[in-house]
């Protein structure tokens, strides 16, 4: 029988999509096969370690197979919920088990020895009956990581008899040696980065961009490109409006791309304008890192991130005239200027997006669970 202290780490991501709170996960899970003296192993579906193998930033995950668990892919977080559960009934006993994203609820009061990563930031979209299942996982684990700073602290005030037991992320991660920035060929392109769904706000972005090119045209503003990039319930909706007479002659590219990386390095804005919160989006810290300007929605948390020094902030439910303003005005900016936001954005996430930062928060919370 292990010691507590000695007990391996299973963290167990359920996904078959691969997006920020994987990427972040698995950052610090390679970061720890070097750095941490408990074993730590990733356990996951095949679908999901496909994805991690494609992505040029995380293709070195062949080399650590040995510390891969496999489980079954669902369509569904019922049988999400019912395949993390049945891990958790393998090795309660055999590991400290740190839950990404649904938690295996049981109705046992004994808390086990385990780690739940809730990476929502907002709880008004859930119904009831989901926001209990959260809630109950809440109550069944015994340490809660949130990374949403307002759902942290309401938390602790709900769950007043356990509140020592809910911490908050420090930031997400982004290694800056691999996300550079090419600033001496920056072109002005713009980008949208993320899922094609309704509350990442792509249709409105995408409705103005007939105004946006008119402006940065009379503006003078040369070789304009916009990048939608990504996939979602909305791409049909989104390629059909693309396709109408006002978008001909303006050049624009939708799709999924693996790797955004050799875009972001060239592209000068980058557009995170959800309608609940901007924090801490891992796409928006990734093309900060290689040199972007952000424009973003002032919702949430966004101002923890992209600050306003070097950002521009549109309203909520922006209209056309707005989005083309912000944009407009600052690709009109003189050459210095648009350096000097590119470089403060770059440095914000070299300064505050450390993994070894990360990576001591999760091992207190394993070492004192």
């Amino acid at each position: 029988m292990y010691s507590c202290m000695n007990l391996p780490v299973h963290i167990i991501i359920p996904s078959v999509e691969l997006a920020g709170v994987e990427k972040r996960m698995l950052s610090f899970w390679f970061y720890s096969q070097k750095e941490y003296k408990r074993e730590i192993y990733l356990v996951i579906t095949e679908s999901l370690y496909k994805k991690f193998v494609e992505a040029k930033e995380f293709s070195e995950i062949v080399n650590f197979k040995n510390k891969i668990i496999f489980i079954d892919s669902a369509a569904t977080r019922t049988e999400s919920l019912k395949i993390v559960r049945q891990h958790f009934f393998t090795y309660r006993k055999k590991a400290i088990l740190h839950f990404v994203l649904w938690y295996p609820v049981n109705f046992s009061t004994k808390q086990s020895k385990t780690v739940y990563t809730f990476p929502g930031y907002d709880l008004s979209y859930l119904s009831m009956a989901k926001k209990a299942i959260l809630y109950l996982s809440f109550l069944s684990a015994k340490k809660i990581d949130l990374l949403d700073p307002i759902i942290y602290k309401n938390m602790k005030k709900l769950f007043f008899l356990k509140k020592n037991s809910f911490n908050l992320t420090p930031n997400s991660v982004v290694n800056i040696e691999k996300y550079k920035a090419d600033f001496a060929s920056k072109e002005n392109w713009i980008v949208f980065l993320g899922r094609f769904v309704q509350h990442k706000q792509v249709m409105p972005f995408a409705r103005a961009i007939p105004l946006i090119y008119k402006q940065l045209k009379e503006k003078n503003v040369p070789n304009i490109k916009f990048f939608l990039l990504g996939l979602g319930e909305q791409e049909n909706e989104l390629k059909s409006l693309l396709a109408k007479e006002e978008y001909k002659g303006i050049d624009i590219f939708v799709g999924f791309v693996f790797d955004p990386q050799s875009i972001l390095e060239k592209s000068k804005i980058i557009l995170s304008i959800q309608q609940y919160n901007n924090y801490p989006s891992r796409s928006l810290l990734e093309a900060m890192a290689c040199g972007n300007i952000p424009v973003v929605t002032d919702v949430g948390n966004t101002d923890l991130i992209a600050k306003p020094g070097f950002s521009a902030y549109i309203s909520k439910n922006f209209t056309a005239e707005e989005i083309a303003g912000s944009i407009t005005g600052l690709l009109a900016l003189d050459q210095a200027s648009q350096l000097d936001k590119m470089r403060n954005a770059r440095q914000f996430v070299a300064d505050n997006c450390r993994m070894e930062n990360m990576a001591q928060y999760f091992y207190n919370l394993y070492d004192t669970i």
